[in-house]
């Protein structure tokens, strides 16, 4: 393990979790709310949406993903949610990722 390897762990995750919580700030600006709320977003929406992120290219996607997982997770939801949500989108990935790839 690297000597700094904790330090460098903490950093990148204080960064990561500054820029969600800059993201999901400027979500909730928008109108964006009730997430946690299963009535108003049942989890299985929070994974297609996660999963409709995966091919995309944009600047801030990695945050949607991780944002999402997040909700995911909170929720508690069974991560077997992403496998039909995938199935059901029928995502191309393997096209996707040649495009972005040099």
């Amino acid at each position: 393990m690297i000597a700094n390897q904790k330090e460098v762990d903490e950093a990148a995750l204080a960064r990561f979790t500054e820029a969600m919580r800059e993201k999901l700030a400027r979500s909730r600006e928008k109108g964006r709310d009730g997430w946690h709320m299963p009535e108003l977003c049942p989890p299985e929406r929070l994974a297609t949406m996660l999963v409709g992120h995966l091919p995309k290219g944009n600047e801030g996607n990695f945050l949607d993903i991780a944002i999402l997982a997040m909700m995911l997770h909170e929720r508690g939801a069974a991560p077997a949610l992403l496998t039909r949500a995938l199935a059901e989108c029928n995502v191309e990935l393997g096209g996707a990722a040649a495009e972005v790839m040099p």
